[in-house]
């Protein structure tokens, strides 16, 4: 199993993509050629293009919270690349409120999948592989 791991840039985030190092590129298929992008249960489309950069928006678009210093690990296991995220909460209590903000606002845009619980003492959301529709579940009553 072979292994990259990096912590991501601004510039990476910001265009929906990661610089592979020269030495790691033989872990990729030759650039403009899509492949798989395993993340645990899910699989995402990317692409390498001719300056070594990993395209892989449809990635971050699911991982919408990721921010610069959080940590991406690369390996080819099985002939299969799998992706996997280490992300650091340091964020002060504001930052995470306005995170929590964006997340909802992407729900209900229609632009991630997501469940929203209210409930007395207030509410929760979840985001992932498991939510296959849109919902908004009140258990206030």
């Amino acid at each position: 199993m072979e292994i990259l791991t990096k912590k991501l840039k601004k510039g990476e985030i910001n265009w929906g993509g990661l610089v592979i190092p020269r030495s790691k590129k033989n872990l990729f298929p030759p650039p403009g050629v899509e492949f798989d992008l395993l993340d645990n249960n899910m699989t995402f489309t990317a692409k390498m293009d001719d300056q070594s950069r990993l395209r892989m928006s449809a990635w971050y678009k699911q991982h919408r919270a990721v921010k610069p210093g959080d940590e991406v690990t690369l390996y080819k296991e099985n002939g299969k690349m799998r992706i996997s995220l280490s992300r650091y909460f340091s964020k002060p209590e504001k930052e995470i409120f306005n995170w929590a903000q964006e997340v909802i606002e992407a729900i209900r845009g229609g632009e991630i999948e997501g469940i929203i619980r209210l409930h007395k003492d207030g509410f929760c959301v979840e985001i992932g592989n498991h939510v296959k529709k849109t919902e908004i579940i009140s258990t206030t009553r």
